[in-house]
């Protein structure tokens, strides 16, 4: 009877497996060591690490968010030229980065560049991990 592998063992070999999907660099040893914090993946049954805390994730943001903020990007959710670019942490309108496909959901998207967009705090905490609300598309009219 072949012998099962210890859930330590298939942890690690998730997180690896994780690690060369979400881009960690060619040639190197994925490690479970300094990626962030942990989080149950419930379709595996396994504990990963949360991107979002990584130095990878907080080097994307600030690259990002330097180049949003010098073309006062919008929110990509509400449409408004509005966003604190230098607010307080969880502030309404204070910026926050936005993944139109939710980490929950996609998970391996979460360091790639085009699945990031400048939000309202207050946007992003009311889509949460669903879809955007739809926009109200061209008006017939300039009101």
């Amino acid at each position: 009877m072949p012998r099962m592998p210890n859930r330590l063992a298939l942890t690690r070999r998730y997180v690896g497996l994780r690690d060369d999907l979400c881009g960690s660099r060619p040639g190197s040893t994925p490690t479970t060591r300094g990626t962030g914090r942990q989080r149950h993946d419930p379709d595996h049954g396994l504990t990963m690490r949360d991107p979002i805390h990584s130095k990878q994730y907080q080097q994307m943001r600030a690259e990002l968010k330097t180049i949003w903020k010098a073309r006062n990007e919008p929110c990509w959710i509400c449409g408004q030229a509005t966003i604190d670019w230098d607010g307080p942490a969880n502030a309404q309108d204070s910026f926050e980065l936005e993944h139109p496909k939710s980490r929950k959901h996609f998970p391996h998207l979460a360091l790639d560049r085009n699945n990031a967009k400048a939000s309202h705090g207050r946007c992003n905490r009311s889509k949460g991990a669903g879809d955007a609300r739809p926009g109200i598309g061209t008006t017939s009219e300039a009101w």
